[in-house]
């Protein structure tokens, strides 16, 4: 039975996994592309008549299958005991060989009809407030929140917060769908660009939700609720998403500190509402 102040897993049967996918990558076992579980943790005072925001949440790579995002993933921008918002941790699966990560580096990725799934069952038994459902991930589950929010954004993803997380190159993440999104993007002072890739960390995913959004320049302001987190607010841009990156203080693969949770919700939950 679902509770306020702790995560309660939940097994979920996810719809809509591409088959050429499932058969050239096999789950890892005993995980399964179609079977699958998610962490949920309502709010304090849990009131079926008030719509709450969803805030969804991917941890980095090294969890076990079945127990990763029991914790509702990091950095979560909320407590598990607070009143303002649904929490609900992502668990990730992954190929056979591969590394214990979410499998979103693929065009036909199963991530996102686990997510697609989860919005659903989630809004069919829960009040949802619909406009405002948010996606924020650290390392693995950075890349994750980029995915999510690239190919949902406008249609189900109101915004996103990453941490070193990166950008797959076009070919091996879903169509987007052109629509814009609030984003906060953070990422260490060394860990901004990865050679295998291109420029990560948010720099690429930083410039193509520019884009997307439609800002116009360059031109930056500083964004001072992320103490220590050299956070530049992109001025052209559309009030209702904005766009704000963070070059972090820390050296490394970082996910901003204990600053940065506060400053999520701080961002999201001050985001003006979409007409």
């Amino acid at each position: 039975m679902d509770a306020s102040g702790k995560f309660v897993m939940h097994d979920i049967m996810v719809t809509g996994v591409d088959p050429a996918f499932a058969t050239a990558n096999p789950a890892n076992p005993p995980g399964s592309w179609t079977n699958r579980v998610y962490f949920l943790d309502l709010p304090m005072n849990y009131d079926p008549t008030k719509a709450y925001p969803v805030l969804f949440g991917g941890g980095g790579c090294g969890g076990n299958i079945g127990t990763n995002g029991n914790d509702g993933g990091d950095p979560r921008a909320l407590p598990v005991s607070n009143s303002q918002a649904i929490l609900v941790g992502l668990s990730y699966v992954w190929p056979k060989g591969a590394g214990a990560c979410f499998a979103d580096g693929f065009s036909n990725t199963p991530d996102l009809p686990y997510f697609d799934s989860i919005v659903a069952e989630v809004e069919s038994n829960y009040c949802v407030d619909r406009g405002n459902l948010f996606v924020s991930g650290y390392s693995s589950g950075g890349w994750e929140t980029y995915m999510l929010g690239l190919a949902r954004g406008g249609t189900v993803v109101r915004g996103i917060a990453t941490a070193a997380g990166g950008l797959r190159p076009v070919a091996d993440r879903p169509p987007p769908s052109g629509k814009a999104i609030a984003a906060l993007l953070l990422t260490g002072a060394t860990d901004n660009e990865n050679p295998a890739t291109g420029a990560t960390g948010s720099m690429a995913a930083r410039d193509l939700i520019l884009q997307t959004n439609g800002c116009v320049g360059t031109a930056t302001t500083p964004w001072t609720p992320l103490m220590g987190g050299n956070c530049e607010q992109y001025t052209g841009c559309p009030a209702e998403y904005p766009v704000i990156y963070c070059l972090s203080s820390e050296t490394g693969h970082t996910d901003g500190g204990g600053n940065y949770p506060a400053a999520i919700w701080s961002f999201w939950s001050g985001l003006p509402a979409v007409p």
